[in-house]
């Protein structure tokens, strides 16, 4: 299990030359067992030539789970994840390195004015592992649930 406490587990892989649906699958089964809702996000869709076929790729191989097409750059597809990010709502950002979780959340901190918490932190097995959570004051979760 990667995280838990969450509404909505953002799954992101850029639309580069490292795209797989086999990754991505992988993150989808981690983010279900973790009884989030889980949400592909194709990062870097501004840099993608022909970005429909991936989408339908994606879409095909994880039935069920909902897909979408963003670039942090021009803001395309920002405005679709609003509905995950409703108050009392809490998300997470899994991807590799280098997929553009952080400058999407500056982009959504620049669009919805969001306050951006980024640290790294030392797992047990000592692995440096780079976490971003989205969290804003007015979106506590209900029954003890932290911000």
């Amino acid at each position: 299990m990667v995280a838990t406490n969450f509404d909505t587990v953002f799954v992101l892989s850029s639309l580069n030359r490292d795209f797989s649906v086999d990754r991505i699958l992988r993150y989808v089964t981690q983010a279900k067992q973790s009884g989030g809702q889980p949400v592909t996000l194709l990062t870097k869709a501004d840099l993608a030539p022909d970005r429909e076929r991936p989408l339908a790729e994606v879409a095909e191989s994880i039935p069920g789970v909902p897909v979408h097409a963003v670039s942090s750059h021009s803001g395309l597809g920002l405005s679709e994840l609003e509905r995950y990010l409703a108050p009392g709502l809490a998300a997470v950002l899994l991807g590799m390195s280098g997929v553009g979780k952080s400058s999407l959340l500056n982009a959504l901190m620049r669009q919805e004015s969001r306050y951006v918490q980024n640290r790294t932190s030392y797992l047990v097995d000592k692995i440096a592992r780079h976490k971003t959570a989205i969290v804003r004051s007015k979106h506590e979760k209900k029954n003890g649930g932290k911000k």
